[in-house]
């Protein structure tokens, strides 16, 4: 078997992506994963629903976790459960439980004009990442990976996203695969006209329905010794938020502090 590690982090595959994902969808990062200083934090909400104002009204949003997966190119003697429904060579990447649950939560709430999505890119290499990024190729070569309606990760096993080198399909896997809805560049494409005419839910509920979930999941978290020494480590805080003012920037806060993923906002043209 086969395995090439991913050759760049999330966060500079997140930065690219969103870069062209703002710039050809008229998109406001509303939001990012990262703590701000003093001065940003007195502006940013400000700042972020004044964007929105000035260019005419937001109508549209994604909120989307980034992932590098690894590609796996042949059969080996333990990967012949991804192998097989595969087809082939495939890539993957390990899920944090709790932000998995959290993302499925909220996916699943449906709100209008609102999408919640695990973000990966078909390729694995610094070399085809510098390629893809000078090209401005990034969003093409991604795939979107939804898992609305996939339901909660009840165990304590280790749990991965697998999907085909092509990008064609995607699975939830422990023991057994779960089929995952996906998306790539031509369907988004494809759906921009519909985008345009979403009306986006109110920033009050967006970031009040991501507070009740993210509450009534914390007694349930996985405070246990994971039965794999590698699995990955959760990536919520240690402890739960103190409620603020429901705006659009503090519901970006809570998306990326929490569900680890950027929240990004279309304006109309």
């Amino acid at each position: 078997m086969s395995v090439l590690r991913p050759g760049f982090s999330e966060r500079v595959f997140e930065f690219s992506f969103n870069a062209e994902y703002a710039n050809r969808n008229r998109a406001i990062l509303a939001g990012a994963p990262s703590i701000p200083t003093q001065n940003e934090e007195k502006s940013l909400g400000y700042d972020v629903m004044f964007e929105v104002n000035a260019h005419g009204g937001a109508i549209h949003a994604v909120a989307l976790q980034h992932k590098v997966s690894r590609f796996v190119d042949r059969l080996g003697p333990t990967n012949a459960n991804f192998w097989t429904v595969a087809g082939g060579p495939y890539f993957a990447f390990r899920l944090d439980t709790d932000q998995y649950n959290l993302i499925e939560s909220i996916a699943a709430a449906g709100m209008p004009g609102l999408e919640f999505h695990f973000c990966a890119p078909l390729f694995a290499t610094r070399t085809a990442m510098n390629g893809h990024y000078l090209a401005g190729s990034v969003e093409a070569r991604s795939m979107w990976i939804d898992v609305a309606g996939a339901g909660p990760i009840t165990d304590d096993d280790v749990h991965t996203i697998v999907y085909r080198e092509n990008g064609s399909q995607a699975f939830r896997f422990s023991e057994s695969p779960k089929k995952l809805v996906i998306a790539d560049d031509a369907v988004r494409r494809a759906q921009w006209e519909r985008r345009r005419t979403a009306t986006l839910e109110a920033p009050d509920r967006i970031y009040r329905t991501a507070l009740q979930l993210l509450r009534e999941y914390w007694p349930d978290r996985r405070l246990k010794v994971r039965k794999r020494t590698d699995e990955v480590t959760s990536g919520l805080p240690s402890k739960l938020p103190d409620e603020v003012a429901p705006t659009l920037a503090n519901a970006g806060r809570l998306l990326a502090d929490y569900f680890g993923m950027s929240l990004l906002v279309e304006v109309r043209q």
